[in-house]
């Protein structure tokens, strides 16, 4: 039994209407073949002049009434004028003589020795009777009460094809090409229109258009095929819509990358020029100056490379993690320290404050801690003096909640969405003024997600506070 594809009801299955329709289109010829042959056979037994028993009985009165008129009788001629349906028609008389309607079909010799023992006072023998190897109709010739001969009607060999032929008749060969056309009309139509809209459809896919779809209606395998169509041409619009997004990234990515290079490298070729001018060689302090301002251009370089490749790392999972049981308020207390310097110098406080329960977390502590060392950088460029930046860590349910919070303006909510971009900008002017390579929030989220967790923001003008949710059993993607 052939197996339905999953998906399709077997009474809707198009090989099922095929075959179901094949068995009944069997079946209604062979009842019409029946009824037309039944007709027929009816008519002919009705028709003396189509059954073989009356025609055999007419021939042989007439030749009987011809004898007994003493009148010569022309077997050919009154077959010729009566029966030109039955070509094989013979006579045997009693005296030996023979009459035959064909020429080019003489009386076989077992036929003939069979004729003569029907016309002896004995009945013929079995051997002879059974040498006749064709179908064979006999009606004796009577004159007078004696038995003066025999008429044979015989029947003429015929191949398969023309039996075959013989038994579907022109009428029914019409009603068998008539039903077959009707049939495979009614079958194959819907199935050549729908299979004629897929083809069209994936003609205009290969074109570009990946828009294109066929038509879903039905519930056979065509139907299934379509849907399976057009699914694939809505994976293919939505990978190419991630192409085309990755493709657009990339070239933005190429082009803040080059931009961020640019800048720095700009500066020093100018300094380097400005150095080897005669008159800046004799003045001191303006080389001290700019050879400052060059190492400093050399090390916010090295420190946008070093990013990027750490970026890189992070995203594709190359970077190695050390996962391991640390005290969170120590590691605040590493970064306020780390921070300490430029805090004092821009008069901004540091406030620690770790909950008794999320003080142990497991994870990389370098790689948290450089997650938290990015976020308070970021919170002290933006901090104005006298303001507060603080670390917190408590539990928010199953998860360990780190928290950066500053008191600087604020982040407008247009540029909340994109904060963890790849060099990023919500204020370009005043950002150009900052050091930093754009690229740390990156990390902080590349950081976090490795680990399992995720990194948000909320900001408002006098508070701004990201969140990093830690899961409490410590779980690093592979």
């Amino acid at each position: 039994m052939v197996q339905q594809p999953a998906g399709i009801a077997w009474w809707r299955s198009l090989y099922l209407r095929i075959g179901v329709s094949f068995v009944l289109l069997v079946i209604a010829i062979a009842l019409i073949q029946g009824l037309l042959f039944t007709a027929r056979m009816q008519r002919d037994a009705r028709d003396p002049r189509r059954s073989p028993h009356a025609v055999a009985m007419e021939a042989a009165l007439a030749a009987a009434a011809a004898m007994e008129r003493s009148e010569p009788f022309d077997l050919r001629r009154m077959q010729q004028a009566r029966f030109p349906d039955w070509a094989l028609m013979d006579i045997v008389m009693s005296d030996g003589t023979v009459q035959s309607t064909s020429s080019g079909s003489p009386l076989p010799p077992a036929v003939l020795d069979y004729a003569r023992q029907m016309l002896s006072p004995t009945p013929p023998e079995e051997r002879v009777a059974t040498a006749v190897d064709r179908p064979l109709v006999t009606a004796p010739i009577q004159v007078d009460g004696q038995l003066k001969g025999v008429v044979l009607l015989r029947f003429p060999r015929r191949s398969l094809i023309s039996e075959v032929a013989r038994f579907l008749s022109i009428s029914g060969l019409l009603v068998l090409a008539a039903s077959t056309a009707l049939a495979s009309w009614i079958i194959f139509t819907p199935a050549r229109r729908k299979l004629s809209a897929l083809e069209a459809a994936a003609e205009r896919m290969r074109e570009g258009d990946l828009k294109a779809r066929a038509p879903e209606d039905g519930g056979d395998e065509i139907a299934l095929v379509a849907r399976a169509f057009n699914r694939m041409g809505d994976q293919l619009v939505e990978r190419d819509e991630t192409l085309r997004t990755v493709d657009l990234m990339r070239r933005q990515m190429l082009a803040d990358v080059s931009h961020e290079l640019k800048t720095p490298l700009t500066a020093m070729r100018g300094f380097i020029e400005t150095l080897q001018m005669p008159q800046i060689a004799a003045d001191e302090e303006r080389r001290t100056r700019y050879f400052a301002t060059l190492e400093r251009e050399t090390r916010r370089l090295e420190r946008i490379v070093a990013d990027l490749l750490d970026v890189a790392r992070l995203e594709n999972n190359a970077a190695d993690f050390e996962l391991r049981v640390f005290s969170t308020r120590r590691l605040f207390e590493q970064v306020a320290r780390r921070n300490e310097r430029v805090a004092v110098d821009n008069g901004v406080a540091f406030d620690i404050q770790v909950a008794d329960e999320a003080d142990q977390v497991y994870a990389d502590p370098h790689r948290l801690e450089q997650a938290v060392d990015n976020l308070v950088a970021n919170a002290l460029r933006y901090t104005p003096s006298g303001g507060r930046v603080s670390m917190r860590a408590d539990m928010a349910g199953e998860t360990v909640a780190l928290k950066v919070v500053d008191t600087g303006p604020g982040i407008p909510a247009e540029h909340i969405g994109h904060v963890f971009d790849r060099f990023y900008k919500a204020d370009p002017s005043r950002a150009a003024t900052r050091e930093g390579s754009g690229l740390g929030l990156s990390i902080v989220r590349a950081i976090v997600e490795r680990h399992g967790g995720t990194v948000g923001v909320t900001s408002e003008p006098g508070n701004t506070e990201f969140t990093l949710l830690l899961p409490a059993e410590g779980t690093t993607e592979a």
